[in-house]
C-alpha cells in the first residue's frame, strides 16, 4: 500500500508541474508565406523545468531562428535550448537558475518563431520533459501572400482567354 501511495503521489506531482505550461499569442488567423509570428512559452508556476516543442510539418511551418528566452525565463544564464534534427523539427529546452541567481518565477520565458514556409497547415506541440506527454498544441495555417494570390488569378484569366 505504501509503494502505491508513493506513487501516485510522485505522478500527481510530476503531472502537476508540468501541466503548468502553455503556448501564448499563437496565431489564430492565417498568416502568409514568409510572415514570421512569435510564440510565447509561458509557466504558471515558479521553478525550473524542461520539456520539447515540435513542429509536425516543417514543410509547412519552420523555426525561424532558435527560440528565444526572456529575462524571467533565464535570470541567471544557465537555461538552453538544443535542436535536435535527427527527431524532425524538435527543440529540447531547459529552464534553469543556479544560485546565487535570481530563482526562476512563473511567467512567460520562451519566445519561439515561426516562419511561414508554404501553404498548409500544421501544429507547434509542447510536452513535457518525457517528450510524449503533450501539454499544449497551436494550430499554425498558411496562406500564399495576397500578391501571389492575384498573379496565380491573373494567369489563370491569361489561360482563359486563350482557350
Amino acid at each position: 500500500m505504501k509503494k502505491w501511495l508513493t506513487l501516485a503521489l510522485v505522478l500527481g506531482l510530476a503531472s502537476g508541474a508540468s501541466a503548468a505550461l502553455t503556448l501564448v499569442d499563437a496565431p489564430t488567423e492565417p498568416i502568409e508565406i514568409g510572415e514570421t509570428v512569435t510564440i510565447t512559452v509561458r509557466n504558471s508556476d515558479d521553478g525550473a523545468y524542461s520539456g520539447w516543442l515540435e513542429i509536425e510539418a516543417p514543410a509547412v511551418v519552420d523555426y525561424a531562428a532558435d527560440p528565444e528566452f526572456t529575462a524571467a525565463g533565464n535570470p541567471g544564464g544557465g537555461s538552453k535550448a538544443t535542436y535536435h534534427p535527427e527527431f524532425g523539427a524538435w527543440y529540447e529546452f531547459a529552464v534553469t537558475s543556479f544560485p546565487p541567481n535570481p530563482a526562476i518565477e512563473a511567467g512567460d520565458h520562451i519566445l519561439v518563431s515561426i516562419i511561414g514556409v508554404s501553404e498548409g497547415s500544421t501544429r507547434l506541440n509542447l510536452y513535457a520533459s518525457d517528450g510524449e506527454t503533450l501539454l499544449d498544441s497551436a494550430t499554425i495555417s498558411v496562406i500564399p501572400e495576397p500578391t501571389m494570390i492575384a498573379l496565380l488569378g491573373l494567369g489563370g484569366l491569361l489561360l482563359r482567354r486563350r482557350a
